[in-house]
């Protein structure tokens, strides 16, 4: 358990992956409500977060593969999805929370809404465990470096 629960924890730390020269970068997860930063996930009270099929690894791959750069000029900057990992593994709600542009927030919807299902979240429970609902966000960082 401690062990699935480590591996779990690395998946939200910080990582860089480059697609096409544009830096998708996860941040680390933080409490929104006591700190007035983005968490990831946002829900509390789940004992197994949500994980891409293939874990962290199988992520950065499937990111880099399909974010492109929009047509026109570059940006550099933010865009932060916000989305439900439902109990299916289904993504639902899906929204900027923090929007670059039109052209680059309809990207990084777009990518993210191509994912294949994720493994639902789960709440332990003294039977064994069952599937929950998840908000998240996802920060994806468009940079030129």
């Amino acid at each position: 358990m401690k062990r699935a629960l480590f591996l779990l924890m690395g998946l939200f730390a910080t990582t860089i992956v480059f697609a096409q020269s544009t830096q998708l970068k996860i941040e680390p997860n933080t409490n929104f409500a006591k700190t007035g930063k983005l968490i990831y996930p946002d829900s509390e009270g789940i004992d197994i977060y949500p994980t891409f099929p293939g874990g962290q690894a199988a992520f950065i791959v499937f990111i880099k593969k399909n974010l492109k750069w929009p047509p026109g000029p570059k940006l550099e900057g933010k865009v932060v999805l916000e989305f439900a990992v439902e109990r299916n593994g289904n993504l639902s709600g899906l929204k900027v929370k923090k929007s670059l542009s039109k052209e680059y927030d309809n990207e990084a919807i777009c990518v993210v809404e191509s994912a294949p299902h994720w493994m639902p979240g789960r709440k332990l429970t003294a039977q064994g465990s069952k599937q929950e609902r998840y908000r998240m966000s996802l920060p994806i960082v468009f940079s030129l470096k």
